[in-house]
């Protein structure tokens, strides 16, 4: 995105604004909950785990599988994460979250799909490159919005 001329201060507390308001939306989903929000500060729900990037997954095409369905609920709550990767999902034994909500968007704004692809690729590569595990992006993509069309 381009934000022009606007000041530090200024784009941290939009970001903030904007991850708070992606998490209160997700609510009840994989991702954190966020208690509240003031100037560039979001206060959240503390998850006792690891980026997934530095750990071996048991079942990486269950945990695949399980991300692609919540980018896929995010989606029907009008959120794409925007910054989708290995570093933004925390896992434990008892399940992943997705975290890091701070370039998000809603569906609709401008390059949102473009965004999600972004995001899905990623991810995709990721498990390809650690698991050997391919998935068709386009399919992922269609999978994810479903019959509503881009």
């Amino acid at each position: 995105r381009d934000y022009g001329n606007l000041n530090f201060l200024v784009l941290s507390i939009r970001s903030a604004k904007r991850e708070f308001s992606a998490l209160k939306k997700l609510q009840g989903l994989a991702v954190p909950e966020a208690y509240s929000w003031e100037g560039n500060a979001v206060l959240m729900q503390l998850i006792d785990a690891e980026e997934m990037i530095r750990v071996k997954l048991k079942n990486p095409d269950e945990v695949l599988e399980a991300i692609l369905e919540e980018v896929s609920k995010f989606y029907r709550r009008g959120v794409v994460h925007g910054d989708l990767s290995p570093f933004n999902i925390l896992v434990n034994e008892e399940g992943f979250w997705i975290i890091d909500f701070p370039q998000s968007l809603e569906v609709g704004e401008n390059n949102w799909t473009e965004i999600l692809r972004r995001d899905l690729e990623n991810l995709l590569k990721y498990f390809n490159r650690s698991y050997g595990i391919e998935r068709d992006m386009n399919s992922a993509f269609k999978k994810i919005i479903g019959d509503s069309g881009s």
